[in-house]
């Protein structure tokens, strides 16, 4: 997987979004999943920002998004602290992305403690 990192903030103090880490992915149709996510926003399916971030934790293979839906996710987002999401060609566990294991993953985005980011992507995709 080939993966690029950085700081939240810049030099400037800009704190980087999830949007513009999306924005280093290109456009797909494949399966998101979301492992982890504390933010403010609106979250999906008509749920609280706390109901969902409950439900991403129990989910043990992810909450499922479209990349539409992980887009307007996005663009919702008024701040967020830390995500783990990841492209999947089939159902994986919390677990294995958790240690490393990115068999059947496609791209994974990270977002931890507003300190660092990280964009993944499969050998064969390049980011953008």
């Amino acid at each position: 997987m080939n993966v690029i990192k950085g700081r939240v903030f810049s030099e400037d103090s800009e704190k980087t979004k999830l949007d513009d880490l999306l924005k280093m992915v290109p456009e797909n149709d494949w399966v998101w999943c979301v492992y982890e996510f504390t933010g403010i926003g609106e979250a999906p399916n008509d749920l609280s920002m706390p109901d969902f971030e409950h439900l991403v934790l129990l989910e043990e293979y992810g909450f499922p998004l479209s990349w539409q839906e992980l887009k307007t996710l996005s663009a919702s987002l008024v701040d967020m602290t830390d995500c783990l999401i990841a492209a999947v060609t089939e159902p994986v566990l919390y677990d294995a992305i958790d240690r490393g294991d990115f068999t059947h993953c496609l791209a994974l985005i990270k977002f931890v403690d507003s300190t660092e980011w990280e964009v993944g992507l499969v050998d064969d995709v390049s980011v953008i």
